[in-house]
């Protein structure tokens, strides 16, 4: 899958394909045909300007977004009459040069998604793991645990050996004689 930084920059950049006798601009997504069709209508005499120390966006709107939507599109430009017959006749031009790179895609666009169908499903598919690979999974955790409880004994050991340590400086410390610790087996 290609994303935008790895496109050209010709290909990245929105195209007008042409004005419509109101002078509406209508710009195209071309770098996108295998995968969409959208045309964009920005409106005649939308506001560029900053208005009260903010910038007023251009008024886009979203045309069509299907093959069908613009096939519609170029059946209501080839209706118009008179003076908007003029006009609309190169935007007409170019909605039915879209349509021709859609058409040619169109085989390929099936097939991909064809194979995306064909990966989904295959993906939900439950897989039987080999023997082998359980067994090595198995003695794999079997070692992680083995290796996890000789750590912890190791841990314990190293502590019951401070404790010793500790209570071996103690008494050298204290000068009780050994009767009085007697008294007091939990403590030591």
């Amino acid at each position: 899958m290609q994303t935008v930084h790895d496109m050209d920059e010709l290909k990245t950049r929105v195209q007008c394909i042409g004005q419509d006798s109101r002078q509406n601009r209508y710009y195209s997504f071309c770098q996108m045909f295998d995968k969409d069709c959208r045309v964009y209508r920005l409106a005649a005499g939308s506001p560029r300007v900053i208005a009260r120390g903010g910038f007023v966006p251009e008024r886009w709107e979203l045309l069509f977004d299907s093959v069908e939507g613009l096939r519609r599109f170029i059946a209501h430009l080839k209706n118009c009459k008179g003076a908007a017959k003029t006009a609309e006749r190169k935007l007409e031009v170019a909605a039915e040069n879209i349509a021709l790179l859609m058409d040619a895609n169109e085989e390929k666009m099936a097939k991909e998604r064809e194979k995306e169908q064909k990966k989904a499903l295959y993906d939900l598919m439950p897989r039987r793991r080999s023997n082998r690979v359980q067994e090595v999974s198995d003695v794999q955790a079997e070692s992680l645990h083995a290796e996890a409880v000789a750590n912890e004994h190791a841990q314990e050991q190293a502590n019951r050996q401070r404790q010793s340590q500790a209570m071996r400086e103690l008494k050298a410390k204290v000068h009780f004689s050994e009767p009085a610790f007697q008294n007091y087996p939990g403590l030591f």
